[in-house]
């Protein structure tokens, strides 16, 4: 999927389960501003491993550099430290490698690269002196949040994603493509599905605007129902299944 529209349905993500928190005054406007921006700012770290230059090359060349040449290759010494050390070697199906789609489009890599690059930013602002323990978890939950979201949206691709990489070799993909060819038109859905995650917010502050301002945050387990039923719609437009695939082809 392009970058645009991996920050796009994040940012749209992020914002529908932040905000009721941001009006039923549970966080600030800071809290607020630092999760939707790092989650854009994860929706495009998994790309780090592809061989051009993505997004985040272009939007934010500071941690792009970072993510490829600090956090990305710390994330592969970890995990397969963690892989040895549990004498996992013969659980998993393939070598830890720089390929794309590998381990930064799996939960174990973006669990792995979200901690590391929080604390790497941790403790650069350490050292100016602007280290704030409450952003700093915002900030990892943001980074992991939006990973998380862009391994949902690739899964909606013809290419699909192994979520157990680099243990299985189980695939899961959609049918929307979206590098298309000369004169073939774009996937509606996309377009279908920022529509369907703004229509969620028009509704969250459609809520609160005639709803009893106290009791407000009380349905915030309600909107987030809404929002996991939105992307299991979403999965379901995309018609993704499961395919078992050799692993020499991960």
């Amino acid at each position: 999927m392009l970058g645009k529209d991996h920050m796009s349905l994040s940012f749209l993500t992020a914002l529908m389960v932040s905000l009721p928190l941001y009006l039923g005054q549970v966080i600030g406007s800071d809290i607020l501003i630092c999760f939707i921006f790092t989650v854009i700012i994860g929706s495009l770290l998994p790309d780090t491993d592809c061989n051009g230059t993505p997004l985040l090359y272009w939007k934010f060349g500071p941690l792009y550099y970072l993510m490829k040449v600090l956090v990305f290759p710390s994330t592969k010494f970890v995990l397969k430290f963690i892989i040895e050390k549990r004498d996992m070697c013969n659980l998993y199906s393939e070598e830890i490698n720089d390929e794309h789609r590998g381990i930064m489009h799996s939960p174990a890599g973006i669990i792995t690269s979200s901690a590391l690059l929080t604390i790497f930013i941790a403790l650069f602002l350490y050292v100016l002196g602007y280290f704030h323990i409450i952003y700093t978890f915002v900030a990892f939950l943001g980074f992991f949040g939006g990973q998380f979201l862009h391994l949902l949206q690739d899964t909606c691709t013809k290419s699909g994603v192994n979520w157990g990489y680099p243990f299985t070799n189980n695939l899961l993909r959609g049918d929307i493509s979206t590098f298309r060819k000369q004169g073939e038109q774009v996937d509606g859905r996309l377009k279908e599905f920022q529509a369907i995650l703004f229509s969620g917010i028009i509704f969250v502050i459609a809520i609160y605007s005639y709803s009893n301002k106290n009791f407000f945050i009380y349905l915030y387990p309600v909107i987030i129902l809404i929002s996991m039923l939105i992307w299991i719609y979403i999965l379901w437009r995309a018609n993704v299944f499961s395919e078992h695939i050799a692993a020499k082809t991960l």
